[in-house]
């Protein structure tokens, strides 16, 4: 029975240590609004927290948002006016219908991609979320961006400027250290 014990604890220490294995990814990435993540096979993780897109002054707040896949968006209408948010992305497709100040409504993204968002009332009003499939991602700051504590392996690196298509690159992730992708 001490043996079978043994053995058991053994086998936690290794495969603890074993997922203490990470690196890094960084790189350089242009562009005020862009984002990095990364696509493989990696543990389901807990329901994200849910964040808040207001609108606010005719515009939303913040205007350009990246989400993990799960994420629920809650939108108050912090306005004096009323608002229509809607999206026609092939992401996800939602009307949230005409709701008046101290109104919000919901919305769960639950596929990977880019959802423009408008108000049908107020055409000028846009903005920009995009969903990434898991939390290893980072928004470029400063025309930077770095992923952290990643688990060693080979994965496929995204980048993504506003306005621009998708960039893929192949990267392999060492146990300690930064790989570097550019984009």
């Amino acid at each position: 029975m001490k043996r079978i014990a043994l053995v058991a604890s053994c086998t936690l220490l290794i495969l603890a240590g074993a997922s203490a294995y990470a690196g890094d990814i960084a790189g350089r990435i242009e562009g005020d609004k862009s984002v990095v993540w990364l696509e493989g096979a990696f543990p389901k993780p807990a329901a994200p927290k849910g964040i808040a897109i207001s609108q606010r002054g005719i515009r939303f707040s913040p205007e350009f948002a990246v989400i993990v896949v799960g994420t629920p968006v809650e939108m108050p209408n912090d306005d004096n006016v009323a608002h229509n948010v809607y999206s026609l992305s092939s992401v996800k497709r939602f009307n949230l219908g005409v709701y008046a100040k101290g109104e919000s409504r919901t919305v769960l993204f639950d596929q990977p991609g880019v959802v423009g968002l408008r108000c049908w009332l107020h055409e000028r009003m846009t903005g920009v979320i995009v969903v990434v499939p898991n939390r290893f991602y980072s928004i470029g700051q400063n025309g930077a961006y770095r992923i952290v504590n990643v688990p060693a392996g080979t994965y496929k690196v995204v980048g993504l400027k506003a306005g621009e298509e998708k960039i893929i690159k192949t990267i392999t992730v060492p146990s300690t250290g930064t790989a570097t992708a550019d984009f």
